[in-house]
């Protein structure tokens, strides 16, 4: 991982470690901090949950977008000064975390990201950005700020699509045509639209929907020689897949397999069957 404290080297998050590496000699050149470091997502999920559990203290409606990310909805809140609140905020993760962090407010979440991403690039901000108090020629100065693809919900291709056609920054994308943003970027891109308006298209989740997947897979009931080993070798392993197995069902477990041995070892023709049992039909479930 590399953290770097300077954003005109075109590095940034997620970038690859061999370049990093490449570009240090020019940044200590420059005066710039750089140091390339291990990964330890052990300590990020602990240090995230705290910082979410002191921020759920500012709100009842908290949303933890990410590992560093959430939204609060401050709307039912009486705050007289949200900027004063913001730094509130601020100093109280400083203060139980020793983390120092960026606050955004805005009427949107992507207004929010916005001014979320202003405040990181300038600390004449003080960590604290609240764009409802500001005036609209005021906050459309500030978009034209924000490079198109560093909006919240355009990634790289559509940032490319886009920059063709004049739009360059998010003031731009604020005043786009709706329908030819809805024709070329689907009700997703119609929604970003909108966001950057003050009109919120994109609600809080709180509770995160359950995700579903799809798959599909080879139906093994023809080959009962595959079809056993494997159901053989997962009540082996896993021995919570016992107490839930149909009624009345008993399983063989073969010598080989209860002796740590492979499926190979036991299954010299396993290759094969998988040959033949390429001839059967799919069938997909989520």
């Amino acid at each position: 991982m590399l953290r770097i404290h300077t954003q005109h080297y075109n590095i940034c998050s997620s970038f690859p470690e061999v370049p990093c590496r490449a570009a240090l000699p020019l940044l200590e050149r420059e005066g710039d901090a750089a140091a390339i470091s291990s990964s330890n997502y052990t300590l990020y999920a602990t240090m995230s949950d705290r910082v979410m559990r002191v921020l759920s203290q500012f709100s009842p409606a908290l949303e933890v977008y990410s590992i560093d990310e959430a939204f609060e909805d401050l709307t039912p809140l009486s705050i007289d000064d949200l900027t004063e609140y913001g730094k509130t905020m601020r100093e109280r993760v400083l203060q139980y975390t020793g983390l120092t962090v960026s606050v955004g407010i805005a009427s949107t979440k992507c207004l929010c990201k916005i001014a979320n991403e202003i405040v990181k690039h300038d600390p004449s901000y003080g960590g604290v950005l609240d764009l409802a108090a500001l005036s609209d020629e005021e906050v459309d100065t500030l978009l034209s700020q924000v490079a198109i693809q560093d909006v919240w919900g355009i990634g790289r291709k559509y940032a490319g699509f886009l920059q063709k056609h004049g739009i360059m920054t998010a003031k731009d994308l604020k005043y786009a045509d709706e329908q030819w943003i809805r024709k070329y970027l689907t009700v997703t891109g119609h929604r970003i639209v909108l966001e950057p308006r003050g009109i919120s298209c994109i609600p809080l989740e709180i509770v995160r929907p359950t995700k579903k997947g799809i798959m599909c897979a080879k139906p093994l009931d023809r080959d009962k020689r595959l079809y056993r080993a494997c159901r053989s070798r997962c009540l082996l392993r896993c021995p919570r897949s016992r107490e839930i197995a149909e009624p009345g069902f008993t399983s063989s477990i073969p010598d080989g397999l209860s002796q740590n041995k492979s499926f190979e070892q036991v299954y010299p023709s396993l290759r094969e069957l998988s040959h033949h049992s390429s001839s059967l039909p799919n069938f997909v479930y989520s």
